[in-house]
């Protein structure tokens, strides 16, 4: 069963081969997916890579204030 990090996984190795990408890429399963839970929890505010990365970047343009917020604190 492919899933969606698998896929992604596979598209990343061979994103500088087409050709293999092409012919070895598996579109993931339909099974039930969260992206909130799944993707940005799951994956991105645990992976040390991405955990500090901005994940949103709320400006308030009335009182011109800033509030970024990591994928962690998410």
């Amino acid at each position: 069963m492919t899933i969606f990090q698998d896929a992604r996984t596979f598209l990343l190795e061979h994103r500088a081969h087409y050709a293999a990408a092409v012919a070895g890429f598996l579109w993931p399963d339909p099974a039930p997916f969260n992206w909130a839970l799944d993707w940005l929890d799951g994956e991105l505010a645990s992976n040390p890579e991405s955990c500090d990365r901005p994940a949103l970047w709320i400006v308030e343009t009335a009182t011109r204030t800033e509030a970024n917020l990591s994928f962690k604190e998410l």
